[in-house]
Protein backbone atom coordinates (compact mmCIF):
# COMPACT_ATOMS: atom_id res chain seq x y z
CA UNK A 1 0.00 0.00 0.00
CA UNK A 2 1.55 3.33 -0.93
CA UNK A 3 1.52 6.13 1.48
CA UNK A 4 1.54 9.62 0.36
CA UNK A 5 4.96 10.67 1.25
CA UNK A 6 5.69 7.99 -1.16
CA UNK A 7 6.90 5.09 1.10
CA UNK A 8 5.11 1.58 1.08
CA UNK A 9 3.33 -0.31 3.89
CA UNK A 10 3.16 -3.91 4.57
CA UNK A 11 0.95 -5.96 5.89
CA UNK A 12 3.77 -7.95 7.05
CA UNK A 13 5.70 -5.11 8.90
CA UNK A 14 2.90 -3.74 10.48
CA UNK A 15 0.54 -6.23 11.77
CA UNK A 16 -0.06 -4.26 14.74
CA UNK A 17 -2.04 -1.35 13.16
CA UNK A 18 -4.02 -3.59 10.59
CA UNK A 19 -5.06 -5.97 12.88
CA UNK A 20 -6.24 -2.73 14.82
CA UNK A 21 -8.26 -1.19 12.25
CA UNK A 22 -9.92 -4.68 11.37
CA UNK A 23 -10.91 -4.86 14.58
CA UNK A 24 -12.34 -1.06 14.61
CA UNK A 25 -14.29 -1.94 11.43
CA UNK A 26 -15.50 -5.37 12.95
CA UNK A 27 -15.81 -3.98 16.05
CA UNK A 28 -16.10 -1.18 17.80
CA UNK A 29 -17.73 0.81 14.89
CA UNK A 30 -20.48 -1.53 15.29
CA UNK A 31 -20.35 -1.88 18.84
CA UNK A 32 -20.76 2.17 18.95
CA UNK A 33 -23.59 1.98 16.60
CA UNK A 34 -25.17 -0.39 18.65
CA UNK A 35 -25.12 1.66 21.97
CA UNK A 36 -25.90 4.90 20.41
CA UNK A 37 -29.01 3.34 18.93
CA UNK A 38 -29.45 1.36 22.88
CA UNK A 39 -29.05 4.87 24.47
CA UNK A 40 -32.36 5.62 23.07
CA UNK A 41 -34.55 1.81 24.00
CA UNK A 42 -32.57 0.54 27.33
CA UNK A 43 -29.95 4.09 28.15
CA UNK A 44 -28.20 1.81 30.85
CA UNK A 45 -27.09 -0.64 28.61
CA UNK A 46 -26.72 1.45 25.91
CA UNK A 47 -24.03 3.52 28.28
CA UNK A 48 -21.88 0.12 29.34
CA UNK A 49 -21.65 -0.73 25.67
CA UNK A 50 -20.01 3.01 24.88
CA UNK A 51 -17.97 2.66 28.16
CA UNK A 52 -16.40 -0.71 26.77
CA UNK A 53 -15.68 0.71 23.33
CA UNK A 54 -14.07 3.95 24.69
CA UNK A 55 -11.83 1.85 26.66
CA UNK A 56 -11.09 -0.02 23.41
CA UNK A 57 -10.11 3.24 21.74
CA UNK A 58 -8.10 4.49 24.89
CA UNK A 59 -6.33 1.52 24.56
CA UNK A 60 -5.97 0.88 20.58
CA UNK A 61 -5.20 4.55 20.33
CA UNK A 62 -2.62 5.15 22.73
CA UNK A 63 -1.06 1.52 21.88
CA UNK A 64 -0.63 2.87 17.96
CA UNK A 65 0.09 6.39 18.97
CA UNK A 66 2.85 4.97 21.05
CA UNK A 67 3.84 2.69 18.48
CA UNK A 68 4.35 5.25 15.60
CA UNK A 69 6.12 7.77 17.39
CA UNK A 70 8.37 4.44 18.90
CA UNK A 71 8.99 2.95 15.55
CA UNK A 72 8.46 5.18 12.89
CA UNK A 73 9.56 9.00 14.18
CA UNK A 74 6.47 10.64 11.96
CA UNK A 75 5.73 14.42 11.35
CA UNK A 76 3.22 15.11 13.38
CA UNK A 77 0.35 16.49 10.85
CA UNK A 78 -3.11 17.13 10.92
CA UNK A 79 -3.96 14.03 9.39
CA UNK A 80 -1.27 12.02 11.75
CA UNK A 81 -3.32 14.02 14.92
CA UNK A 82 -6.46 12.21 13.72
CA UNK A 83 -5.45 9.32 12.58
CA UNK A 84 -3.76 8.42 15.73
CA UNK A 85 -4.22 10.05 19.07
CA UNK A 86 -7.67 11.96 18.69
CA UNK A 87 -9.49 9.02 18.69
CA UNK A 88 -7.93 7.74 22.77
CA UNK A 89 -9.01 11.74 23.37
CA UNK A 90 -12.64 10.54 22.16
CA UNK A 91 -12.81 8.02 24.35
CA UNK A 92 -11.27 9.00 27.45
CA UNK A 93 -13.74 12.19 26.99
CA UNK A 94 -16.63 9.75 26.90
CA UNK A 95 -15.64 7.79 30.22
CA UNK A 96 -14.70 11.10 32.15
CA UNK A 97 -18.31 12.62 30.77
CA UNK A 98 -19.57 9.37 32.53
CA UNK A 99 -17.40 9.25 35.83
CA UNK A 100 -18.93 12.63 36.24
CA UNK A 101 -22.40 12.44 35.31
CA UNK A 102 -22.88 8.56 37.07
CA UNK A 103 -25.14 9.02 39.32
CA UNK A 104 -27.35 11.08 36.67
CA UNK A 105 -27.12 8.39 33.84
CA UNK A 106 -27.67 4.82 35.97
CA UNK A 107 -29.59 5.64 39.45
CA UNK A 108 -32.65 7.84 37.36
Amino acid sequence: MKNPDGSVDSYKEQKIFYGIAIADLLLSIPVTLVGIIMIFIAPTWGHFLLILVSFWFVWANLMTTATSLKFEKPKITLSWIITFPFGSLVGLAYIIWVILQFETIFFT
